[in-house]
């Protein structure tokens, strides 16, 4: 568990870099930009990573697990090139269906245009070559490599993204083109580091592949729609300035994402493994407690922050956020969860069945938006995303105990998902409450105080606080011998 921790928080910081460079330029956007072009950006985010989930088909999952059993029989350049080449030409013929699609059709939003939509299609393809080549830092346990790629990622795209901002136009547009250039160097850069790998593409090991990948896409497809698809109702219900409200509560929140990106990075490596070994289902109930207790604390810290965060990466006039950051964080956090929920499914090769809680969760979604949305404005998709996630991972988790049932204790839980629902009325009743933004903000951080001090002494056992403390003293005895 203490090699689980570590590694986690090497590679959150290198995915939190790589993946979410929009949390760190977030603060001058919104000052540089106004919040109609803000939603525009808010939108060309959610585009790029809708476009990047299709084209990539969970090929890089794939990669990840057939990546030990290629390795072990010197196969690992056909891997390499089987995936990329399958990479390279879904992307193309999908990306050209789909410009066909809205040239006949034309596009469905009129603030948004052709300009806006080139750059983001362009640059699916090396995104996508750039996931490729993390998911093998990540299974050769290459941290430092990792965490190289990520920095430059990132320091290319704030770099470019604020200088393309001064010497052009302060458009989202020319952002658009910024990521694009960024994208394309690290999508090459990636392909040449993983051609070194002598192989060949495969029909027959691209069937198996596709085996195991696609039938996963449609429950991945509709978890990104529970999170995401409330931003095409903001934009075509209400305006883009409303989708700039709801944009700027996701970037503040996303800043949980370091947390749950810590975890996956970890996680999804060492769950493969668990997955050979015997008797390693106390490990997997033993990994939820973790995750509830560090990212139940997490998630209600940085609610508690929830006003100075707004005013900080929105200032004033983005006060509406406020009400939205923990709804949206707390739907993160069951997103978060859902990877040790989902267990069952996953060990027994049943993934099918994490379709039954996504596409419950995104039709609650779609009709708490339809019907509610304009008469209660956005607030209404940070409460829709929260019930939905909370409703998908419940859902996943029973189908999961019935393929594989493992040591949970139902008991807790169930605490969990009601403890989930009181954090809220909580928040937004002190958020809402007529005092100053001091008193509410302090009275939130005490209320977290003794949340995650209860939390510690039930959800974990003895042995995990032991090795949470032990994790930790090294830590500090490590940065003092430095």
């Amino acid at each position: 568990m203490a090699k689980f921790l570590k590694e986690g928080l090497i590679y959150g910081v290198g995915g939190a870099l790589s993946k979410f460079t929009g949390i760190f330029l977030t603060p001058i956007y919104t000052r540089m930009l106004d919040k109609s072009e803000f939603g525009i950006l808010d939108f060309g985010t959610i585009t790029t990573s809708i476009l990047i989930l299709i084209c990539e088909a969970q090929l890089v999952s794939a990669f990840m697990r057939f990546y030990l059993d290629h390795k072990k029989s010197e196969t690992l350049g056909n891997l390499v090139y089987t995936v990329g080449g399958a990479v390279l030409l879904q992307s193309s013929l999908l990306l050209l269906g789909l410009t066909g699609l809205l040239v006949w059709k034309g596009i469905p939003f009129d603030q948004v245009n052709w300009a806006h939509l080139r750059p983001i299609l362009l640059s699916v393809p090396f995104a996508i070559l750039t996931q490729l080549y993390l998911a093998h830092l990540r299974m050769e346990r290459k941290p430092r490599a990792y965490i190289y790629v990520s920095i430059g990622l990132t320091w290319m795209s704030a770099f470019l993204g604020i200088l393309f901002l001064f010497l052009l136009k302060k458009e989202a547009l020319v952002i658009f083109w910024a990521l694009f250039t960024v994208r394309f160097i690290v999508g090459v850069y990636s392909w040449t580091q993983l051609s070194r790998w002598k192989g060949s593409f495969s029909l027959g090991l691209f069937k198996e592949i596709r085996k195991y990948a696609y039938p996963i896409l449609p429950a991945v497809l509709s978890n990104w729609s529970n999170r995401y698809i409330s931003r095409y109702f903001i934009l075509s219900i209400l305006s883009v300035s409303a989708l700039a409200y709801f944009g700027l509560a996701a970037k503040v929140a996303a800043i949980f994402l370091v947390f749950v990106t810590a975890f996956r990075m970890a996680w999804n490596p060492l769950a493969f493994r668990w997955f050979e070994m015997e008797n390693t289902e106390k490990n997997f109930v033993a990994a939820f407690d973790v995750y509830y207790f560090i990212g139940g604390s997490v998630w209600l810290g940085l609610s508690a922050l929830t006003i100075p965060l707004v005013y900080f990466f929105g200032g004033p006039e983005y006060l509406v956020s406020i009400a939205l950051v923990p709804l949206v964080i707390g739907g993160y956090f069951w997103d978060g969860g859902m990877n040790i929920l989902a267990i069952g499914n996953n060990w027994s090769k049943k993934t099918a069945y994490n379709l039954i809680g996504s596409s419950v969760s995104t039709i609650m979604t779609v009709v708490l938006l339809w019907y509610f949305l304009e008469t209660y404005g956005v607030l209404t998709a940070a409460v829709a995303y929260f019930i939905s996630s909370l409703l998908q991972s419940l859902l996943i988790f029973i189908t999961a105990q019935y393929n594989r049932k493992l040591p949970f204790k139902y008991a807790k839980v169930a605490s969990g998902y009601v403890l989930s629902i009181f954090h809220m009325f909580v928040f937004y009743w002190v958020l809402n409450a007529h005092w100053s933004n001091q008193a509410k903000t302090f009275s939130l951080l005490m209320y977290v105080l003794v949340i995650s001090f209860v939390l510690y002494f039930t959800y974990l056992n003895s042995q995990t606080r032991k090795e949470i403390r032990d994790a930790i003293l090294n830590r500090r005895l490590i940065s003092k011998a430095k």
